[in-house]
């Protein structure tokens, strides 16, 4: 049964051709974030990153990190069983390992930070010489557009994120000197990890773009840049609005601020991750209106959403993936009645 259900999609997609653009779309986006993830994700934080010979341990430290970056905790345990200075440490071992090195690669990183940030907002890979914004076909923004300098931070964010939230599961239930840090880097992390992601750092950027590269467009379009004025107020009212200073803003020596206030840094790692989704949410109406409103052609519409929905998948956070997605499968409904 389920053999046959896949070959009917099969030749269903090869017989309509958005459906094969949308499938080819999505396998070039997700295999060339999963080479680029697994490429930059093993200097993160691992002991290997010190350009030094590693001994034994350090490579089996080393892969106990790669297995909780994986979501694979239990073999992550089990190699920190044979490192922790007893078996039933092995826990606190790891988390310790985890918060240490997510801290020291997230303060090591503040030029690249700052630089992938400044390209985002300058919208810099649509300025690179022969890419003339209005040349550009949203179908084309699948590969090549995610500069490497950006993408890079991106991943920085999400394996940062994944090891504070490591840490802070695998120290709950005991005293942990670090989780405010953990929860401050938490909260760090999703807003740089959205700020970066491919859909805001290339389908905002290009419908940004595309709005501005030609003065007679913005009157046309008052509900599109209503949308966009209404995204920049979100972001930096719910995102970019200043936090109190904790654990990071001392570098390595903040770990153990005994005055770093546990409860308002969870409370702000949680705020910002809502706030993200809700980011999200706002950037699912802006593509919506760019691809119905008259920014785009109806094929360069219904391309633009079968992108997004691409991209929406790597980086939507759970709660809101489905909602959005739906979101854009009607509009590209509407679109194709028209």
């Amino acid at each position: 049964m389920a053999a046959s259900t896949a070959c009917r999609g099969f030749f269903r997609a090869r017989r309509d051709p958005s459906a094969r653009f949308a499938h080819r779309a999505l396998r070039v986006l997700r295999g060339r974030q999963s080479a680029r993830r697994s490429s930059f994700l093993s200097g993160f934080g691992d002991v290997e990153a010190t350009g030094d010979v590693p001994s034994e341990r350090d490579a089996q430290l080393a892969e106990a990190l790669g297995f909780v970056k994986k979501g694979r905790m239990d073999r992550a345990l089990q190699l920190a069983a044979t490192l922790a200075q007893q078996p039933t440490d092995a826990g606190r071992f790891l988390a310790e390992q985890c918060s240490h090195r997510a801290a020291a690669a997230y303060l090591n990183s503040q030029e690249a930070r700052e630089m992938a940030v400044g390209l985002v907002v300058a919208g810099t890979t649509f300025d690179i010489p022969g890419r003339d914004v209005k040349l550009i076909r949203p179908k084309q923004l699948v590969e090549g557009f995610w500069l490497r300098k950006v993408s890079d931070v991106h991943d920085l964010a999400e394996s940062g994120r994944r090891l504070a939230k490591a840490s802070l599961a695998l120290g709950e239930g005991q005293p942990w000197p670090f989780a405010a840090r953990d929860w401050q880097l938490l909260a760090r992390c999703s807003v740089l990890r959205l700020q970066t992601c491919q859909s805001q750092a290339v389908l905002q950027a290009y419908i940004g773009k595309r709005i501005q590269g030609d003065g007679s467009l913005l009157p046309k379009l008052p509900a599109l840049w209503a949308i966009f004025v209404k995204s920049g107020k979100h972001l930096r009212e719910a995102l970019l609005s200043p936090e109190p200073p904790g654990p990071l803003d001392e570098g390595a020596a903040g770990a153990d601020l005994p005055s770093a206030d546990v409860g308002l840094f969870r409370a702000l790692a949680e705020q910002r991750q809502r706030a993200a989704a809700r980011q999200m949410e706002i950037l699912t109406e802006c593509i919506s209106e760019a691809a119905t409103g008259g920014l785009f052609e109806a094929e360069d519409g219904l391309d633009l959403l079968q992108v997004a929905e691409g991209m929406f998948k790597v980086d939507c956070p759970p709660e809101i993936r489905q909602s959005s997605l739906k979101i854009l499968r009607a509009t590209a409904t509407v679109l194709r009645e028209r």
